[in-house]
């Protein structure tokens, strides 16, 4: 009997613990969402800036044709 008392007090130990984390489990979640939109975001501005980027015009350099 007393067995039975310890082992449940243990696992209500556990379950309130793992529930304590819970909220901090949360909150690293939201801010992993929020800083890979940001790489994506700034990831996308830079793509961008990389591709309008004009080469000067090619001089010297005549066609064989």
């Amino acid at each position: 009997m007393i067995e039975g008392t310890l082992a449940i007090g243990v696992a209500a130990f556990c379950l309130i613990a793992v529930m304590g984390l819970l909220p901090v489990a949360i909150k690293m979640q939201q801010a992993s969402v929020q800083q890979t939109k940001a790489n994506a975001i700034i990831s996308q501005i830079s793509s961008d800036l990389l591709a309008d980027v004009r080469l000067p015009p090619r001089t010297g350099v005549e066609g064989t044709g």
